[in-house]
């Protein structure tokens, strides 16, 4: 029996707090009591979630909620659910009252839902567009308060996420998203590129996007530099992943004196490796010393002070003074630390989508 983490479930548990804000700024904070007791539960009957925050609900919000898929039959004591079915449809629901019912007239009350068996989710890809679309405008219009006087700015200036067709009724504008997405990540990398390696680096790498595939010798002239640095940069960034390189021989024998290089850049590939990458890193220690310690604990042969000197030792292992020190600074400053981690949030949010829009081209 194996068990694995799930990364999406994870960034939707950093999600949540966001997807209450939306919710509470566009429907108040009614909706969002709603919200947070799905959240709590994962599932609920409506006539639950309407007697737990204490008031009626009409409608799903928006399609914020929707209906799990109802059960049709039973295989071999799995679950067979419906495939066509409405997740957005209310059950006929009339509540005499909203507080809890006690004694024998709380069967009653049970009896008199209705809405048996009906469960209701949080409709997480709706959440979804709606983070996609404050994020865009957030990188379009950062410090315009009106956008219809700088629809024109936008289009010059977005570098093709903002588009015009058509001259007809003042013309059509268009959002593209998956080049707004892709122009995010593009931050991203490119300050990963200038603060690992140096300026030079992000313009080999903005010139190897433009111009596609390119010797070593044409780096050098495009860019201005001497043969040495060129060389050590980009072996720097290839081995950092940020560039690849592609073997051209010119003889079927591919022999090194008859065989050029070209260097390129795989955005996507780029993306998607220093994602994993981050995860990795940041997860790997703190994995091996927490199992480690979980070990001692669930020990019953050892007791409470022999278990501490173990875990003090782990955990010495594990944890420099100089990590010690960190950590107790982290702890120090938790609040500007969750601050940071709701930026991280966006920033994969935004490489999520890029790999989403990469597979869909495939």
């Amino acid at each position: 029996l194996k068990f694995q983490l799930l990364s999406s479930f994870a960034r939707i548990l950093i999600d949540i707090y966001r997807c209450c804000l939306i919710v509470k700024t566009l429907y108040g904070g009614l909706a969002e009591a709603i919200c947070e007791e799905l959240f709590s539960y994962g599932q609920l009957t409506c006539s639950d979630t309407i007697r737990k925050v204490s008031a009626r609900l009409e409608q799903p919000l928006a399609d914020f909620v929707m209906r799990c898929p109802p059960v049709a039959s039973s295989l071999k004591g799995c679950p067979q659910f419906e495939d066509k079915f409405d997740p957005f449809i209310m059950p006929d629901l009339l509540l005499q009252s909203t507080a809890e019912p006690s004694g024998d007239s709380r069967k009653r009350k049970a009896q008199s839902d209705g809405d048996e068996g009906i469960y209701w989710k949080i409709n997480w890809s709706r959440f979804d567009r709606y983070i996609r679309d404050d994020l865009t405008l957030e990188l379009l219009v950062p410090k315009r308060p009106d956008v219809e006087k700088s629809l024109r700015t936008l289009v010059d200036d977005s570098q093709g996420v903002v588009r015009k067709t058509g001259d007809s009724g003042g013309g059509l504008f268009i959002i593209d998203f998956e080049r707004a997405t892709q122009q995010m990540c593009q931050y991203h990398i490119e300050s990963l590129i200038r603060e690992q390696l140096e300026t030079r680096a992000v313009r080999i790498f903005r010139l190897l996007q433009q111009k596609g595939h390119l010797e070593e010798e044409q780096i050098e002239k495009l860019t201005m530099m001497g043969s040495k640095e060129t060389r050590e940069l980009l072996y720097a960034m290839l081995e950092e992943g940020y560039i690849h390189t592609k073997p051209i021989g010119r003889t079927n024998d591919f022999a090194p004196s008859r065989t050029f290089v070209l260097y390129y850049v795989d955005f996507a590939q780029t993306v998607r490796a220093h994602e994993a990458k981050e995860h990795r890193l940041l997860t790997d220690r703190q994995v091996k010393m927490e199992s480690i310690i979980e070990t001692i604990d669930a020990d019953e042969t050892l007791d409470d002070e022999t278990k501490k000197q173990q875990i003090a030792e782990v955990e010495e292992m594990y944890l420099s003074k100089a990590d010690r020190q960190l950590l107790e600074k982290f702890r120090k400053a938790q609040t500007i630390l969750n601050a940071a981690e709701t930026e991280c949030e966006r920033a994969l949010f935004i490489f999520k989508l890029f790999v989403d829009y990469s597979q869909r081209r495939c």
